[in-house]
Order: structure tokens, then C-alpha cells, then sequence
């Protein structure tokens, strides 16, 4: 019965006291797939937050660091061509070394990265860390996309 809920019935000991009542019984399969499926979608997210929590900022970011808006937009394009390359590094990687050491190095670099960002003293500082934040961050995207098709197929991979 892979992939189905299994119903118990449970009764108390006093036969008196209450009625037998229907609960479903979660197999150790659907515990550990909701949790996997949780943290994967977790790992997706790194190129998306990348983006959307850093573009308000934009603005005060041209302020502190004293540079021209042109020049602050290229962190932002730095990060798309970091995810966007590091998507082409980090499938082979993955491939060839595994899922979970790319993986922690993947999720290290990013938590570096976004802290040398938040530090960063110029924009061009800046600039580098955001292409190396997308890197980064690429690793999670694919190796999460990966995993899980390692793991379902067809309508298991949609759910």
C-alpha cells in the first residue's frame, strides 16, 4: 500500500466511555516525504529571496554606498547571471559528487555571501558577492529539482 493513508480504528479501554473513532495513521513514508518535500522547497527559494527581498532596497542602497543607480542595478544583474550560471556548474557537480556535498557548500556559500552583502563597504564589493550570492544560490534550485526527481516520478513529482 505505498503512498495510501492506513485508517486504524482505536478504542479506549473502557468500552462504556465513548464510541471507537477513525484517525488515519501516517507510515514513516509520509513523514519523511512531507518533511523532504518541505526542505526542498526551502532550497528553491534562495534565487527568488535573493531578488525580492533585495530590489526595495535599491534605492537607500544608491544612498549609502554613494554610487550611481546604474551602478547599484548591477548587483542585481550580477545575481541573475549568478543563478543563471551557477544552474550550469551545480547540475554536473551534483551529478558527479552527489546531492549532499554541493549541497552544504551550496548552502554555506550562500549564507557567507549574503553576510559579506550586507557588509559589503562599495558597490563594487557588492557587485562580486551578489554574482557569487546567485551561484550560491543556483545550487539549492537545481539540487532541490534533483532530489526530487531522484525520489518521485509522474504524478508523485507534481504533489
Amino acid at each position: 500500500m505505498k503512498g495510501h493513508s492506513v485508517t486504524a480504528t482505536r478504542t479506549n479501554a473502557d468500552p462504556a466511555a465513548a464510541p471507537a473513532t477513525r484517525y488515519p495513521v501516517r507510515t514513516r513514508e509520509q513523514a519523511v516525504g512531507r518533511a523532504l518535500a518541505v526542505v526542498l522547497g526551502l532550497l528553491t527559494i534562495f534565487g527568488p529571496i535573493s531578488m525580492d527581498l533585495y530590489l526595495p532596497v535599491l534605492p537607500a542602497l544608491t544612498i549609502e554606498l554613494g554610487s550611481a543607480t546604474s551602478t547599484a542595478q548591477l548587483t542585481v544583474t550580477a545575481c541573475l547571471l549568478g543563478l543563471a550560471l551557477g544552474q550550469l556548474i551545480a547540475g554536473p557537480l551534483s551529478d558527479r559528487f552527489g546531492r549532499r556535498r554541493p549541497l552544504l557548500i551550496g548552502v554555506v556559500a550562500y549564507i557567507a555571501t549574503s553576510a559579506l552583502c550586507a557588509f559589503s563597504p562599495t558597490v563594487e564589493t557588492l557587485i562580486v558577492a551578489r554574482f557569487v550570492q546567485g551561484l550560491a544560490g543556483a545550487v539549492g534550485i537545481v539540487i532541490a529539482q534533483a532530489a526530487g526527481r531522484d525520489l518521485y516520478s509522474g504524478g508523485k513529482l507534481v504533489r
